[in-house]
């Protein structure tokens, strides 16, 4: 590996690595910078220093959060009750006691590690959930698709026999049914894909947050994981109040029902959509307990379809 050049001369060879102004620096930058009555008290290390606390505490270096109030003073504590972090000045100030209660930044940011974390184990949960239900509505999706083509495929034909057989009225009356189980298929497609994308988004949304609150966790120091509280915790507890454990919007039974005699009910056929109606419950056990789960046969004619149903 090619040595990295000075970031202030940009001639020597850097050697060390300020961390509170993130540069690397030769040897007689980092004398000069030591000097300064304004960096003099930044903390340096050798780049060999730097490379192996950054593999080993990735928090050790990064550098010093300074206070908004007084930009000169690093922060040091954090008020409970204005819930931020505050430097030395604040507290005999701004954040005097009795009226404000604070506490060291490293004793809150350990207590506070262990809620994040929590947090993290259970969007993990609700991630993992919505996943699920994005893969259900998916195959559903899919099922559709299947379904449609089948059901359309035997309209089709059956259309195009009566065709041959009778009048014009007979094709305008096909086209018709036709028609309306491509609305029908249309509308279910697009309930389905606007719940597929919704839980796309939550999924995402939840991904980021996880995502980044572990970083946080991962390589921030306690003054950043601190600063960052309040955001990432209103953040968090909003994502765990999202629903994620769900059923499709839309169920996959479509059937067309052709008519024997045409002449009889003016129509070739009519299109079932709800399930119910088609349906006859078989293999129902006669007791139960209360809200315990049971499987039960949905029987439409030749098709029968399982599910689970609750008291």
């Amino acid at each position: 590996m090619e040595p990295n050049t000075c970031d202030g001369c940009q001639e020597a060879v850097s050697v060390k690595r300020c961390i509170e102004c993130e540069v690397d620096m030769c040897r007689n930058c980092a004398v000069s910078h030591s000097r300064f009555r304004a960096t003099r008290s930044h903390q340096q290390m050798t780049l060999e220093e730097f490379e192996a606390a950054k593999s080993g505490d990735p928090s050790s270096v990064q550098p010093p959060v300074y206070c908004t109030d007084h930009p000169e003073s690093p922060v040091e504590f954090y008020c409970d009750t204005c819930d931020r972090v505050i430097c030395v000045r604040c507290t005999a100030f701004e954040h005097s006691r009795p009226e404000h209660q604070y506490s060291h930044l490293t004793e809150v940011a350990t207590e506070y590690y262990k809620v994040l974390k929590q947090a993290i184990e259970k969007v993990k949960v609700k991630e993992l959930e919505a996943d699920r239900s994005k893969a259900a509505v998916m195959e559903t999706a899919e099922s559709l698709d299947s379904c449609y083509q089948a059901e359309k495929e035997i309209m089709e034909q059956h259309i195009q026999k009566t065709i041959d057989d009778v009048t014009r009225i007979i094709r305008e009356n096909g086209y018709k049914l036709l028609g309306e189980l491509k609305d029908e298929y249309n509308r279910r497609k697009i309930n389905l894909n606007a719940q597929l994308k919704e839980l796309e988004c939550v999924e995402s949304d939840m991904s980021y947050a996880r995502e980044y609150a572990e970083k946080l966790m991962h390589y921030g120091n306690a003054a950043q994981l601190m600063s960052a509280k309040k955001g990432i915790s209103s953040q968090m507890e909003e994502l765990l109040r999202v629903e994620t454990k769900l059923d499709p919007t839309e169920t996959d039974y479509m059937e067309f029902k052709p008519s024997d005699d045409f002449c009889k009910a003016k129509t070739l056929g009519v299109l079932c959509n709800d399930l119910a109606e088609r349906c006859t419950l078989v293999d129902v056990p006669e007791h139960v307990r209360v809200n315990e789960n049971i499987d039960i046969t949905l029987e439409t004619g030749t098709r029968h379809k399982r599910c689970k149903m609750c008291d």
